[in-house]
C-alpha cells in the first residue's frame, strides 16, 4: 500500500503560492496598464510640443559665405526663389544675372533694346510680385518707363544637378512707355499689376500722373494689345514719396515734412494730413507694406510708424497712426517682404532691424555689414537676403518661419488693416491675395467656454437631480431599468446628435420660439402642482401606487406639460410678437439670430454630458452608507431632509467630479459643436448667436493647414491649450473633490 505524503499544509502553501503569482500578475497588469496611459499621455504631450516648439523660435540671419564683387551702382537688387541666381540692374541700364556662389555672370544686356545706350540711365526701379511674379518697373531719365519680368527656367542634367536659365521679358512690350510730355525727368513712381490691366503712379515736380494699361485680346488671333489712358494732376506739394495700394482705392504722396495728399483712382482728392505733426521732424524713407494699404513712415526720431486707413466719424476714410517701433539709430532704408507684413529697415550703421508690423515687434537687429548697407534684396521665398555694401554682394540665409506669432498676438487685441479698432479675430484664410491672416485665440476659447457653459447650464439640473432620484427615492426593480438606460444614451454617436439638431431641431427651434421658452416655466409649475394635488389625494387611493413608482404617473404629465406650449406657440407669437419672434428679437430688440445658436448646442450637447453625470451621481448617492440612511430616518428627518442634509453632502465630492468630468466632456466636444452651430469666431455672449470651439476649429481647419506653416502649428498649438484646459478642469475637481470629501468624510 503506497503511503500518501501529502498532507493539509503543503495544499495550503500550495495553495498561497499560486495565488501569489495570480496576485502579482494581476498587479503587473494594472500597474501596466496605468502606466500605459500616463505613457500616452506624456506621448501626447511630447508630439504637440514638437509641433509648437518652432513658433517660439526667433529669428535668425547667417552668412551664407557666398560673395561675389559689385563696383558699380545699382539702382537694383534681387534674387529668385532658389537664391542662386541675383539679378542687378545698373544705373547705366545695364541687366545682369550672376550666379551667387560664383560671382560669374550668366548673362548681361542692356534693359531696352529700343532706347540708344545713352539714353538708358535708368533713376529708378520699383519691384512688385503678383501672384508667383515678379515685376521690376524701370523708369529713365527722359520720362519715359519700361516693364520687365524676370523669368527662371530650371533645367535637370542626368546626375540630377540642376541649372537655372534666367531671362527677361517684357509684359507690356519692349517699347519703352512714355509717361508724360513734361521735359522733366520722373521724381517717384509706383505701380501695381494684375491679370488685365497695369496702373502705374509717377511724380514729376509737383505733378501727379496715373496712367492706366488696360490689356485688350483679339478675337481673331489672340494676340494681346494695351490700351493706355492717363490722367494727371498739378498738387500742392512736391513730393518725395509716392504709393498706391492694389485696388488703387489710396494713391498717397507724401514729402519729407510729413504732409501727405491721399487720391482716389481717378485722382480724386479725398483726404490730406500731416504723418509727423512735429516741425521738428522730418520723414527719412517710407515703405508701403506688401499687399493692403499700410504705410511705413521712417523720421528722425528714430522711430517708424505705421499707418493705414480708418473710417472715422464723418464715414471717411482717413490715414491712422496705428503702432510705432523704436530704433538706436536713424532709418534710411525700408524694404519690405513680398507676401508678409514684414520689413528689413537699416540706417547708416551696417546693422538690419526686421520688423512684423501686426504683431507690433522687431524680431531681431544685427549687423550685417561693416561699412554702409547701399541696397537689401529679399527673396521671394523671404529665406534669404542680399546685401550690396561698398562693392560687394552678400548673401544670409534667413530662418523667420513664423513671424506672425507672438503670445500677444494670439491673446491680446490686434488692430487690423481694414478695422476701426484693435479687436479679437480668428480668420485663417481668404481669397483676397492681400489678405492679413488674423490668428487670435480668444473667439476659440471663448466659443469653447460659451458652449460648455450652455451645456452645463442644460445637462448639470437634470443629470445631477435625476441621478440622486433614482439613487435614493426610486424602486430596485425601476432603477434597475432606468440606470442602463440612461447610461446607454453615452453610446450614441455624437455625429448623429449634430446631424440631427442642425437639420431637426434648430429650424423646429427656430419656428417655436415662445415654446422653447415657455416649456420648462409650463413643466415646472405642472409639476409642482401635480405633487401637490398628490399630497391632498386620499391615502387609500395613493397605496395603490407601490413606492418608488411614483414617477411613473409624471411620464405622461409631462410629455403632455411638454406638447401644450409648442401647440400654442404660434398663437402666442401670433399675439406677442406679430407672428414673427425671430423678427421682433432683431429689428425691436437688436438682438442678432443664428439658426444655429446657442441654445441648439446647449440642448444637443447636453443629451450628449447627462448619462456622464447621471452615472456618476447615481453612484455616489447609491453608495453612501445606508447607516447615515438610517440614522437620519431614525433620528425624525423626512426622506427629503436625509437626502438634502445628509446624502448630497456625503456625495459632494464624487457629484461635484461628474460635474467636472461633464464640464471636460463638454469643453472637447467636436462633432456636435461642428454640426449644429454656424461655426463663426466671434466673441458675443447672445445664447441666439452660434460660436466657434478649439476642438471644432481644428476639425475644420486642420485638412486645409499647408503643413510647417504658421497655420499648422496654432492648430496644434490650439490643441495644446484645449489638453491645458481639460488638465486646469481636472486638477480644480480633484482638488475641489478631496476638500469635500476631507470635510463630510465625519458624517
Amino acid at each position: 500500500m503506497k503511503q500518501d505524503n501529502s498532507s493539509p499544509d503543503l495544499n495550503l502553501a500550495k495553495t498561497f503560492s499560486i495565488r501569489n503569482v495570480r496576485d502579482l500578475i494581476t498587479q503587473i497588469i494594472v500597474y501596466a496598464g496605468g502606466g500605459s496611459v500616463f505613457i500616452a499621455l506624456g506621448l501626447i504631450f511630447v508630439y504637440l510640443g514638437i509641433e509648437v516648439v518652432p513658433l517660439f523660435q526667433d529669428i535668425d540671419l547667417s552668412d551664407n559665405t557666398a560673395k561675389f564683387d559689385s563696383s558699380t551702382e545699382l539702382v537694383h537688387l534681387s534674387l529668385e526663389e532658389q537664391n542662386e541666381v541675383a539679378l542687378t540692374l545698373h544705373k547705366s541700364g545695364t541687366l545682369r544675372f550672376i550666379e551667387i556662389d560664383t560671382g560669374k555672370i550668366i548673362s548681361e544686356q542692356p534693359i531696352s533694346e529700343q532706347k540708344p545706350v545713352s539714353e538708358q540711365q535708368v533713376i529708378a526701379a520699383h519691384t512688385l510680385k503678383e501672384s508667383s511674379n515678379v515685376y521690376v518697373l524701370a523708369a529713365f531719365a527722359d520720362g519715359t518707363a519700361l516693364l520687365v519680368k524676370p523669368e527662371y527656367k530650371s533645367i535637370y542634367s542626368t546626375n540630377t544637378k540642376r541649372t537655372i536659365l534666367p531671362s527677361i521679358t517684357y509684359p507690356l512690350g519692349k517699347d519703352p512707355l512714355k509717361l508724360h510730355d513734361l521735359d522733366k525727368k520722373i521724381a517717384n513712381i509706383a505701380f501695381q499689376v494684375n491679370e488685365e490691366q497695369v496702373t502705374i503712379v509717377s511724380t514729376s515736380s509737383n505733378e501727379l500722373f496715373l496712367t492706366k494699361l488696360l490689356k485688350q485680346e483679339s478675337f481673331y488671333d489672340d494676340s494681346i494689345s494695351w490700351e493706355k489712358s492717363q490722367v494727371s494732376k498739378t498738387i500742392e506739394i512736391a513730393p518725395d514719396y509716392v504709393f498706391a495700394d492694389q485696388s488703387l482705392q489710396n494713391i498717397v504722396v507724401l514729402d519729407e515734412t510729413g504732409r501727405y495728399l491721399n487720391f482716389d483712382k481717378e485722382l480724386s482728392l479725398r483726404k490730406d494730413g500731416d504723418f509727423l505733426q512735429d516741425d521738428k521732424l522730418i520723414v527719412t524713407t517710407a515703405q508701403a507694406l506688401s499687399a493692403g494699404s499700410s504705410l511705413l513712415i521712417a523720421d528722425s526720431s528714430k522711430k517708424i510708424t505705421q499707418w493705414f486707413p480708418v473710417r472715422n466719424k464723418s464715414n471717411v476714410f482717413e490715414y491712422t497712426k496705428i503702432r510705432d517701433f523704436e530704433f538706436d539709430g536713424t532709418i534710411n532704408t525700408i524694404v519690405p517682404e513680398y507676401s508678409r507684413k514684414v520689413a528689413y529697415a537699416y540706417g547708416d550703421n551696417g546693422i538690419v532691424s526686421v520688423l512684423h508690423a501686426t504683431s507690433g515687434q522687431v524680431l531681431i537687429a544685427k549687423k550685417l555689414a561693416q561699412a554702409n548697407i547701399d541696397i537689401l534684396a529679399i527673396s521671394p521665398r523671404s529665406n534669404a537676403v542680399l546685401v550690396k555694401s561698398e562693392s560687394s554682394i552678400s548673401l544670409f540665409d534667413v530662418h523667420n518661419e513664423h513671424p506672425e506669432f507672438s503670445m500677444s498676438s494670439i491673446w491680446s487685441k490686434v488692430w487690423y488693416e481694414g478695422y476701426e479698432k484693435p479687436e479679437f479675430i480668428w480668420q485663417s484664410s481668404s481669397s483676397s491675395n492681400d489678405f492679413e491672416p488674423k490668428f487670435s485665440f480668444m473667439p476659440l476659447a471663448f466659443g469653447t467656454l460659451k458652449a460648455a457653459f450652455y451645456a452645463m447650464l442644460f445637462a448639470t439640473p437634470i443629470g445631477v437631480l435625476a441621478g440622486a432620484y433614482t439613487a435614493y427615492f426610486m424602486s430596485p426593480r425601476l432603477r434597475k431599468v432606468v440606470k442602463p438606460t440612461v447610461e446607454i444614451m453615452a453610446a450614441l454617436p455624437t455625429v448623429i446628435l449634430g446631424f440631427l439638431a442642425g437639420l431637426w431641431l434648430a429650424p423646429f427651434i427656430e419656428s417655436n420660439l415662445p415654446g422653447i421658452f415657455t416649456a420648462p416655466i409650463v413643466v415646472l409649475v405642472g409639476v409642482i402642482v401635480l405633487s401637490f394635488v398628490w399630497t391632498i389625494i386620499p391615502k387609500t387611493i395613493r397605496n395603490y401606487i407601490p413606492e418608488g413608482y411614483e414617477i411613473l404617473l409624471l411620464i405622461p404629465v409631462i410629455i403632455i406639460l411638454i406638447w401644450l406650449p409648442f401647440y400654442f406657440s404660434p398663437l402666442l407669437e401670433i399675439a406677442l410678437f406679430d407672428g414673427n419672434t425671430r423678427q421682433w428679437l432683431t429689428d425691436d430688440m437688436g438682438i442678432d439670430f443664428d439658426q444655429r445658436n446657442s441654445i441648439i448646442i446647449g440642448i444637443t450637447m447636453g443629451i450628449a454630458v447627462i448619462p456622464n453625470i447621471f452615472s456618476i451621481t447615481e453612484d455616489a448617492v447609491f453608495g453612501v452608507p445606508k447607516s447615515l440612511t438610517n440614522g437620519s430616518l431614525a433620528l425624525g428627518a423626512t426622506h427629503w431632509q436625509t437626502m438634502t442634509r445628509v446624502i448630497i453632502l456625503t456625495a459632494s465630492p464624487a457629484i461635484f467630479s461628474a460635474i467636472m468630468i461633464g464640464m471636460g466632456r463638454a469643453i472637447g466636444e467636436t462633432m456636435i459643436v461642428l454640426m449644429a452651430t454656424g461655426n463663426t469666431p466671434i466673441m458675443d455672449f447672445n445664447i441666439f448667436e452660434g460660436m466657434r470651439t478649439l476642438a471644432a476649429n481644428i476639425a475644420v481647419e486642420m485638412p486645409e493647414a499647408e503643413v510647417g506653416s504658421t497655420h499648422f502649428r496654432l492648430l496644434f498649438l490650439s490643441a495644446f491649450t484645449l489638453f491645458i484646459l481639460t488638465f486646469i478642469f481636472n486638477t480644480m475637481s480633484e482638488i475641489i473633490s478631496t476638500r469635500l470629501r476631507n470635510k463630510y468624510s465625519n458624517l
